[in-house]
Formats: structure tokens, C-alpha cells, sequence
């Protein structure tokens, strides 16, 4: 069979999905981008054409008026964007390439999101899956690195990936396509062009079948990597405390607590999975030497802290304990809590309700999530702040003040689900937090007159009527 019918019987098997849905195509004007659009457009599927100026060169803009006329001549609808790579480069402190590749993929999303396609599809051919695993081979990568490029991740698809670059380019030439090649494909002060011209070409002698074989191992290693990761998740779960107790709901996404002895006692293998799993839901890209070194901490029972990067993502060692945790500063954001309603953060993570209501019996038990206020004791409305403020408030039944970061310390939960809890005010100041005091001055007296009872916790917990 010819390439075009078999991408077209690819696409049947591997992408029937497609039918129906809007396609995004990343359109860089070269000859597998080209090859792609044309194909989808005579099958006619439901595709718009996205194009990025990188802005390296300055026959750029001369090139995205030629897409744009070959998407006219198409007819297939066309959206456009500029990125100025050498400056995110030089802001972000990494290379040209991988600058490139982040400004592409940040567009692609933010040009589905307008247009409101349902799937993004790229030009990945078997060329660029074998140059990614060269190149992730001589950097240092584990298993993960060596599967390639995936088919599918998520919303984008790569369905030139069985086919090579010389199909693409044979096929726009016997159709008189207009294409252009990129001048950095062939610069070989990027690593990736050195792979493609030097040292693939010197392989292709050996096994004249490179592409096909390395496409091969390529899906094997990617089966044994997700049975791995499978394993990893097992040990994780066996593994995974809960050291904020009913708190965890507050930082669910942001840290992760795990029983060390637990952990060890996996292979190595799985301990240096489980811990990239762990950094990467944080959102963290640790480097391979960063991961080996906490594997070798958590085995000898060493203690140490170690930043990944790729997030702002620490992991410390303690004697009993692994602490994940994000980083990044918390929105400490003010939420005003009406009366006679329910109020979630901006984030869904809580829910504060205020209810007013005649007096009944105030008492409640230590550590609830329920208080009880004297309505007309309050000054202003209430709101909420996160995080351990150094204001004071003088908790029910106590002679003197305490500091609101002491009071949340007793709590016995991390420092990011202390950030995250938030603590009821008025104007005066702090008057309740959650799970523990209320402030004397609002406290419900015989006198009182209008109870506001307050409850907290998460949004899913509750069911409106």
C-alpha cells in the first residue's frame, strides 16, 4: 500500500475518535506538518491549521503569509502566534531547542483553548522518535526516556509517528506541495540536528532498518515501563500516610506524606519510580542524579532535603517520614463569608457556612469543625485569611492571648496545610479557627440575643437541597 492509504488505515485503527471531533494541527510549514495537513484535509476531517513564528529568523513572517495561503488554498481555517524564544531562553535559563519546544506546546494550548478544538495533533514522525531516544540515551535516561514519543498524551496526538520523514517529503514533492525546511534542522550546534545528520546516518549503515527496529523496542520498553509504573503506584499506596488527618483534603495536590521504612523496603527500582511518581504529581522534573540521590538516602536511613527542579518541589527525609512538598508561595487570598450562606475558596478546596439562628446550646467539642457566636458581638462581616498570621486572639476559656501561629501549630498539621486552613475574621480580628478556639470577645452569653453558628469543611461533603 501506498503512504496515503496507509495513514489513512492508521488512522481508522489507532484514531477513530477523531471522526466527529476538531483537530488542532501544529503547521510549522515543513514537509511532515505539510504532509499531515494535506492528509486530513482530503479525508476530510474537521481541522484548523496553527502556526508559530519563533521569532529567530527574520524571513519568519515571510513564511507564516505562505502557510497562511497554502491553509487558503486548503481551505482550512488558519490561527497564528509569535513567541520570542531567544528571550525565553535567556528568562527561563535553558536552551534554544527546549525553549522552542515550550513556546510551541504553550501556543498549541492556548490556541485550542480559543478555538475550541478537542484534540491537538503534531508531525511527529519515526525520525523524531528515534532522535529523542538517541538523544535522552546519551543524556543519562532511565527507561521512561528511552520509550520515545508517545502516540497519545492526553489531548495531543502524533499520528505521523509510524511513518518516516522520507514518506512526508516524497509525498509532498509527488503532490507539488509548498513546504520550506528550517534552516536549525540542519545546524549542527543543536544537539538534535548532530543526531539526525551524523549519527543516524553511521547507524542506518549497521542497520539499515534503524528506524523501524528502534520504533520497535520503543513500544516493548513502553509496556515495561507502565507495568513499572504500575508496581510503583502498588508501593506508594502500600506506603502513603496520612499525617494531616482530616485536614488532608486542604493540600491533597500539593504534598505527600510517606512511612520511609515502608518505602525502602521495595527494590531500588520501584523506591527510584515511586519517588519520580511523587515529584512529578507535585509538578517537579527532577533530574535522574537528584533521584538517585534520595534512593540512596532513603535505603542508608540518611537524612537530607533535596529541590527538585522542573517546580518548586522539595522532598525531606526524616527518621520516620518522607515530606513532599510544594514550594510556591500560597494565595493568601481574603473571602467574604455572608450570612445565611456557603463560601468556597477560589480553589474548591473548603467551604465555610454561616448560619444565624436563635440561641441554643453553644457548647461544642474540642477540635470541631462547628462553632458558635454571639452574632451581635461581631464588628463588620466576616471573612477569611489563610496562613499562620502573628495576630493574637484570646481563645475561648483562656485567661490571656496567644499568638494565631501558636494556635495553628497545636494543630499538629504541615506547614502548607496551615497556610492553606482559613481563619475566620472580623474587623477587629481572628475570631475563629477551624478545628480549634473561638475568641473570647465573640463567645455566646446568656445575653446573646442572635446566634451565628459557622462550619467548615470540604465542598463535596455537603448536599445542597
Amino acid at each position: 500500500m501506498d503512504f496515503p492509504t496507509r495513514f489513512e488505515a492508521h488512522l481508522q485503527t489507532g484514531f477513530g475518535f477523531l471522526r466527529g471531533s476538531s483537530v488542532l494541527v501544529a503547521y510549522s510549514g515543513g514537509a511532515d506538518s505539510t504532509a499531515l495537513l494535506d492528509l486530513l484535509a482530503k479525508q476530510k476531517y474537521d481541522i484548523i491549521a496553527a502556526h508559530l513564528n519563533h521569532g529567530q529568523r527574520p524571513e519568519g513572517a515571510l513564511e507564516e503569509e505562505q502557510c497562511a495561503r497554502f491553509c487558503e488554498q486548503l481551505g482550512v481555517p488558519f490561527v497564528s502566534g509569535k513567541a520570542d524564544v531567544p528571550a525565553i531562553a535567556e528568562e527561563r535559563g535553558i536552551g534554544l531547542e527546549e525553549a522552542g519546544r515550550l513556546a510551541r506546546y504553550e501556543f498549541f494550548d492556548r490556541a485550542a483553548s480559543q478555538v475550541g478544538t478537542s484534540w491537538t495533533a503534531t508531525a511527529h514522525t519515526a525520525d523524531d522518535c528515534a532522535e529523542t531516544i538517541l538523544l535522552n540515551l546519551i543524556r543519562g535516561a532511565g527507561l521512561t526516556g528511552l520509550t520515545g514519543i508517545p502516540e497519545q498524551r492526553g489531548a495531543l496526538i502524533r499520528p505521523l509517528l509510524p511513518f518516516t520523514r522520507e514518506e512526508t517529503r516524497s509525498y509532498c514533492e509527488l503532490h507539488g506541495l509548498w513546504f520550506h525546511d528550517d534552516p536549525a534542522n540542519f545546524d549542527l550546534s543543536f544537539s538534535r540536528a548532530r543526531i539526525r545528520h551524523r549519527v543516524i546516518p553511521e547507524l542506518q549503515i549497521v542497520q539499515p532498518k534503524l528506524l523501524q527496529t528502534i520504533g520497535r523496542s520503543a513500544v516493548m520498553l513502553g509496556e515495561e515501563d507502565r507495568y513499572l509504573d504500575s508496581l510503583a503506584v502498588a508501593a506508594l499506596e502500600r506506603s502513603e500516610v496520612e499525617d494531616n488527618g482530616r485536614y488532608t483534603f486542604l493540600t491533597q495536590d500539593e504534598e505527600i506524606f510517606i512511612d520511609r521504612v515502608a518505602l525502602a523496603a521495595f527494590p531500588a527500582v520501584l523506591v527510584r519510580r515511586a519517588i519520580r511518581l511523587v515529584a512529578k504529581t507535585l509538578g517537579a522534573n527532577p533530574e535522574l542524579a537528584l533521584v538517585d540521590r534520595v534512593v540512596d538516602s532513603v535505603r542508608l536511613g540518611a537524612c537530607d532535603t533535596v529541590n527538585f527542579g522542573g517546580g518548586p518541589v522539595s522532598l525531606h527525609l526524616l527518621e520516620s517520614r518522607i515530606h513532599a512538598t510544594r514550594t510556591d508561595a500560597v494565595d493568601r487570598e481574603r473571602v467574604v463569608l455572608p450570612r445565611g450562606s456557603w463560601t468556597s475558596d477560589p480553589d474548591g478546596r473548603w467551604h465555610v457556612g454561616v448560619h444565624p439562628g436563635p440561641v441554643v446550646d453553644p457548647r461544642t467539642e474540642p477540635g470541631s469543625w462547628t462553632a458558635h457566636l454571639d452574632a451581635d458581638r461581631l464588628v463588620g462581616g466576616l471573612f477569611t485569611r489563610s496562613g499562620p498570621e502573628e495576630a493574637k486572639m484570646q481563645p475561648f476559656g483562656m485567661a490571656g492571648h496567644r499568638k494565631l501561629s501558636d494556635i495553628l501549630h497545636d494543630l499538629k498539621i504541615s506547614l502548607r496545610a496551615r497556610q492553606r486552613l482559613p481563619v475566620v475574621y472580623d474587623m477587629v480580628g481572628p475570631v475563629w479557627v477551624p478545628g480549634g478556639p473561638i475568641d473570647e470577645r465573640v463567645k455566646v452569653l446568656p445575653e446573646t440575643a442572635t446566634m451565628l453558628t459557622l462550619e467548615f469543611g470540604q465542598p463535596r461533603a455537603y448536599h445542597h437541597s
